[in-house]
């Protein structure tokens, strides 16, 4: 049975079919589309950009912490170092909770190796933190100046070079979802 043979009725009916179904085939494609593209914003917005604004913070916050020791040296009073010191221990601890939601969210071998370098480095630095403030409160200014100048600011340097190579990291994996 050929086409041609078929009633005319028939052939609308047909054709009216086939341009349904295609129709139909172009809304499902168009919305698994919109779907995977749905998700992959999604992921961009809640986890990528999420990552860089918590390492955008957190290195934020050390240079205000390290500012605050450049304070306390400045100070070099009891009453300066104390005042200083609790606004670094606020910071520090802002830097934590940070650090705590970041750790949950990672996702990635190489970001779960660079976030761990990163603690590292944060041990280091505050570990350096408290060498100064050891030496200011213990009077020592001249020996807390020249460990300002040299060892804390490597810790501090180091740190915030990993948190901008994390930030980074994130930047370039948002990249290539986009």
């Amino acid at each position: 049975m050929k086409i041609a043979n078929l009633k005319i009725g028939v052939r609308l009916g047909l054709a009216f079919g086939f341009v349904i179904f295609l129709l139909i085939a172009i809304v499902a494609l168009s919305l698994s589309r919109m779907d995977n593209a749905e998700q992959r914003i999604d992921n961009m917005l809640e986890d990528r950009y999420k990552k860089i604004a918590l390492a955008t913070e957190v290195k934020y916050n050390v240079s205000l912490i390290n500012q605050h020791m450049r304070n306390a040296l400045i100070e070099g009073d009891a009453a300066g170092v104390k005042r200083e010191t609790e606004a670094m221990n606020a910071l520090r601890a802002k830097n934590k909770e940070l650090l705590d939601i970041f750790d949950k969210i990672i996702n990635v071998p190489r970001a779960r190796e660079m976030f761990t370098a990163m603690t590292n480095a944060r041990n280091e630095d505050l570990s350096a933190q408290m060498q100064l403030l050891a030496f200011l409160n213990d009077g020592k200014q001249a020996e807390a100046k020249n460990f300002l100048n040299s060892k804390s600011i490597e810790t501090e340097r180091a740190y915030t070079k990993l948190l901008t190579e994390m930030a980074d990291f994130q930047s370039k994996k948002m990249a290539e979802e986009s």
